[in-house]
């Protein structure tokens, strides 16, 4: 009888330890493919992304979305996430702005801006876009911009999903970023988005 509640003992106990462990490492493949396939349909389809647990859809997202080549525009989701964008009158197609906006790019970059401007908006964030809004991603420290396109916005994205893998382990990430919402998500690493008409 003893050894039988040794052995039960040991088996809760070796279970709680790989549950444990296992919350901590990125989610598996399946689960990527599914995450990553309901963002792409919301993107494309322009429908509000369902949020239940801030915080794990930011470590799921972030994770899933490192290695993963895709393209799509800001486009996509400004007709979804800012209001009265889909109202606004076209603007002039002489105009270099409104091709930037819709210009096909990085998905990676585009989920960043996401998650930084929509799901995890700074309360201090007053910005708004319209259809000749020019975004652009600047190194806060530096106050230099940061190239979104090409060979060099690719190593670019790649360092920032690393940066924010660190950063999401911090003590204050949560506090900071999920709960007062103090700073968005790429200022708390040292970035900030800057939007002009």
């Amino acid at each position: 009888m003893h050894n039988l509640r040794l052995i039960i003992f040991l088996t809760c106990l070796l279970s709680f330890s790989f549950n444990k462990n296992c919350s901590a490492q990125p989610p598996n493949a399946s689960s990527i493919d599914s995450f990553r396939s309901e963002i792409v349909d919301g993107f494309t389809f322009n429908e509000k992304i369902v949020i239940i647990d801030t915080l794990e859809f930011v470590k799921q997202g972030i994770y899933a979305f490192v290695n993963y080549d895709q393209t799509t525009t800001l486009h996509d989701i400004f007709l979804c996430y800012e209001n009265g964008y889909n109202r606004q009158p076209e603007p002039s197609t002489s105009l270099v702005t409104v091709q930037q906006i819709r210009m096909i790019r990085d998905i990676r970059w585009v989920f960043l801006y996401y998650l930084d401007q929509y799901v995890l908006r700074s309360w201090k964030n007053n910005s708004v876009v319209n259809k000749t809004s020019r975004v652009s991603l600047i190194d806060i420290k530096k106050d230099d911009f940061i190239p979104l396109y090409g060979e060099d916005g690719f190593d670019q994205v790649l360092k920032l999903y690393q940066n924010l893998i660190i950063a999401m382990n911090k003590k204050t990430f949560e506090d900071k970023v999920i709960k007062s919402r103090d700073v968005s998500l790429l200022e708390f690493i040292g970035f900030r988005w800057e939007i002009k008409d």
